[in-house]
């Protein structure tokens, strides 16, 4: 059932539930459906601080940027029902086991407890049983034996990436499963380590009040981080003098490492083109070998970027068909037509290239570089602090993200990309025209690197409670039934997007919960 807060006769001021969720986005919808399948005679409420139709509008209310520039403070998330997965799309990447396993990963979780729930939520979301890398790079092009340190991984792109549109029938028509939107969370009411009672505040100013036996706070890295410092003064509250929250604030670099020279245009297009088998849709990209990894403290992946002078009228026509699939509006629906006439021209080997290959045609007529995506090595002092000044409109203290890289990701990204050129070349594929700053390990190549909308960390799972603020569990240190889901939990963040081990992590705690 959804509600909106905004209207009192649909939402009272006094409420209670078996277990509360708090953030109606990607992680909590898909945790919500869980608990359903898990624990069916309870009862679910979520809270979404946002609206119907989600936004980014509150961001610039409630959060800033200083250090290195992180535009995902602003751009890169959205409240509101669906969350941010109304902005991604929907692409799944999994960890590795170097990630989690290495000597100096800080995960207390193992791959192997990890690695059946990337099978589970690919089963839940349409994606199936994959197929091995393997078994896909025999169908986007035959390799001419094994590179050492390079190999060929692909993601997957679900066909539906608006969880609230995927969701919709379990929000609408589940007896059992209370949605509120325009209500956020400001307080949490403890006897002893048992929390009992949320606080919340509606857009008019009312106070609503929820008991539940189980709480789980899944609302994005900044918005769940921000609520546990908001609170950390509250009394009773087990996480009181917790200096870890906030600190180990990770994001992605990313950016153009090299230009590119096709030696081999058809060989390329078949390695590198998006493209369908078995009916899920595979981007290819690069990445070190899983043994080569370990030889460095982070993972780096590359893809590349295809560039022509149809590319902003592809991108427009792309995003008018998401947001119609998603629900969405979509503010420049009237340049569709002359989108799709400047794409007309180039339409036959589009069509051709989908008809008898299930590939994408990708268009480089004014040029081809090489993109990387790299893990940031978790530092303490890349953080989310409190901002003062008092509260924002949502009755919640502001915060400030301090994001901050120490630059030892340069030598791995600068390996790597040597690498992917000798990879490239070995294949006949084509060869690298390294960015000057990377080819010359120049601390400013790191500076010019960007954040990639994948904010985690600042609530890291830890072995102790004196190395972070949840356990292997989720569970919240020093508290009998306050979970977190989501990618703020997360001690280091691969390559890879965080939205696949945000949801590995929610479907192993399902299991979790007491019904």
């Amino acid at each position: 059932m959804l509600l909106d807060a905004a209207d009192a006769a649909q939402v009272g001021t006094d409420l209670s539930t078996d277990i509360a969720v708090i953030g109606a986005g990607t992680v909590g919808l898909y945790l919500a459906s869980k608990l359903r399948q898990r624990h069916p005679g309870c009862r679910i409420t979520i809270l979404e601080a946002g609206p119907l139709v989600a936004s980014t509008d509150d961001n610039a209310d409630a959060s800033r940027s200083v250090g290195k520039l992180h535009g995902g403070t602003l751009l890169g998330r959205a409240s509101g029902l669906g969350g941010t997965s109304t902005l991604w799309g929907g692409q799944l990447v999994p960890f590795c086991r170097s990630d989690l396993e290495r000597d100096d990963a800080p995960w207390p979780l193992s791959f192997d407890l990890l690695e059946p729930r990337y099978r589970e939520v690919y089963r839940d979301l349409g994606i199936g049983a994959p197929e091995s890398d393997a078994v896909y790079r025999q169908a986007f092009g035959e390799e001419r034996g094994a590179h050492s340190c390079i190999e060929r991984i692909f993601t997957y792109w679900l066909k539906q990436p608006n969880f609230a549109v995927h969701f919709r029938n379990l929000i609408q028509k589940d007896p059992a499963l209370i949605v509120a939107v325009n209500v956020t969370v400001t307080g949490l009411e403890f006897a002893g380590d048992q929390a009992r009672r949320l606080r919340c505040r509606v857009r008019d100013g009312r106070t609503v009040m929820l008991s539940a036996k189980s709480f789980v706070f899944s609302a994005g890295t900044l918005s769940t981080v921000r609520f546990f410092l908001g609170t950390r003064d509250d009394p009773g509250v087990p996480w009181r003098n917790n200096a870890q929250i906030g600190a180990y604030f990770q994001d992605h670099l990313g950016g153009r490492a090299a230009t590119v020279q096709v030696l081999d245009e058809n060989r390329f297009r078949n390695f590198f083109e998006n493209g369908w088998v078995q009916g899920v849709k595979l981007q290819p990209k690069l990445a070190f070998s899983e043994a080569h990894r370990r030889n460095f403290p982070i993972a780096v992946c590359g893809m590349f970027g295809f560039d022509s002078e149809m590319s902003q009228n592809l991108a427009n026509l792309k995003a008018l068909v998401r947001s119609a699939h998603a629900s969405l509006s979509f503010s420049t629906i009237r340049s569709g037509f002359r989108d799709a006439a400047a794409v007309w021209r180039a339409l036959a080997p589009i069509a051709w290239r989908f008809a008898t290959q299930r590939r994408i045609f990708a268009a480089f007529d004014r040029g081809l570089s090489f993109e990387v995506q790299a893990e940031q090595i978790p530092i303490g002092t890349s953080r989310i602090t409190l901002a003062g000044g008092g509260p924002a409109r949502d009755g919640l203290p502001g915060i400030v993200v301090d994001w901050r890289c120490d630059g030892r990701e340069l030598p791995a990204i600068h390996d790597f990309v040597e690498e992917v050129d000798d990879y490239l070349q070995f294949h006949g594929l084509a060869s690298l025209y390294i960015d000057a700053a990377l080819r010359n390990r120049d601390p400013d190549f790191i500076d010019r690197l960007t954040d990639t909308f994948h904010q985690c960390g600042g609530l890291r799972m830890s072995s102790s409670p004196a190395d972070g603020v949840v356990d292997a569990d989720c569970r919240v240190w020093g508290t009998d039934n306050v979970w977190i889901a989501g990618a703020a939990v997360f001690p280091s963040s691969s390559f890879a997007n965080c939205t696949l081990t945000a949801l590995a992590l929610a479907a192993r705690l399902a299991d979790r919960l007491p019904s």
